[in-house]
C-alpha cells in the first residue's frame, strides 16, 4: 500500500517519473526495506509472488536512478566495473543479492511464463513501457497486464502496422524477448495481433506483413 501511494502521487498518467520526489521520500526509502526483507518463497499465491517481483523490479530501477541523481539515461549509470547498469548487484532481497538481469531473467523469466511481463518491467527509458501509477497485485495481475500490453501497443510511435508498405513497426523488445512471444503465441505477429487494429489482424495472422523495429529512445522518462 505504501508503493501504491507513491506510485499514485509521483507518476503521471503517462508514466512520467519524478525521479527528485522518490529520493526525497522516507516511505521510498522504508518500501525498499521492507522488499529486502521479504521472503519471496514464502509468498505462496503464485500471482501474488510475480506481483512481488515486478514490483521490486520497477521499484529498484527507481533507486538505482535515484542513487545517481542527474543522469539522462539509465545507460549513464556508473557501473563499477559491471557489465552494464543492470548487472550491478545492488539489489538485497529475502537475504540474496540481484541485479536488475537476474530479476528479469533468472528469477521472472525462469520461474513464470508470462510474456506480458515485459510490458509492466520499466528500465526508466521513454522507450520502455510506462510505469505504471499503482502497484501489481495478485488478486488484479492479469487484468494489469493485460491493460499494459494494450497501452504499449498502442503507442503509435514505438508500434504500428503500415498498411501501405505492408510493414509492421514493433518495438525492439519484441526482437530482444521473441522466444517468449513466439513461446507464448507462435509468433511475434500472432502474439501482437489482438491488441492491434482488427484490419491489420488477418494479415498478421498469416505472417504476411514485414517486420522491422523501431529506434529506442533510452533518454530517462523523468
Amino acid at each position: 500500500s505504501a508503493f501504491d501511494r507513491l506510485l499514485h502521487d509521483h507518476v503521471s498518467r503517462d508514466g512520467r517519473v519524478d525521479y527528485a520526489r522518490f529520493r526525497a521520500s522516507k516511505p521510498f526509502a522504508d518500501y525498499l526495506r521492507q522488499l529486502s526483507a521479504t521472503d519471496p518463497a514464502a509468498i505462496t499465491d503464485r500471482s501474488a509472488r510475480l506481483a512481488f517481483w515486478i514490483n521490486a523490479y520497477n521499484a529498484f530501477t527507481i533507486d538505482l536512478i535515484d542513487r545517481n541523481p542527474g543522469v539522462r539515461s539509465i545507460r549513464d549509470v556508473p557501473t563499477a566495473g559491471a557489465k552494464g547498469p543492470w548487472d550491478i548487484p545492488f539489489i538485497h532481497i529475502g537475504g540474496a543479492t540481484y541485479t536488475l538481469n537476474a530479476v528479469e531473467n533468472e528469477v521472472i523469466r525462469k520461474q513464470f511464463t508470462e510474456p506480458r511481463i515485459h510490458f509492466a518491467l520499466v528500465c526508466a527509458a521513454r522507450s520502455c513501457p510506462q510505469l505504471r501509477n499503482e502497484v501489481y497485485s495478485g488478486a488484479k495481475l492479469t487484468r494489469q497486464l493485460d491493460e499494459q500490453a494494450r497501452i504499449f501497443l498502442a503507442n503509435r510511435t514505438i508500434n504500428r502496422v503500415e498498411s501501405a508498405t505492408n510493414t509492421l513497426l514493433l518495438s525492439p523488445i519484441f526482437d530482444w524477448y521473441k522466444d517468449d512471444f513466439i513461446k507464448a503465441a507462435g509468433s511475434v505477429e500472432r502474439f501482437v495481433a489482438p491488441y492491434l487494429p482488427a484490419e491489420s489482424r488477418p494479415k498478421l495472422m498469416r505472417n504476411e506483413l514485414g517486420v522491422q523495429f523501431t529506434t529506442y529512445d533510452w533518454s530517462l522518462n523523468g
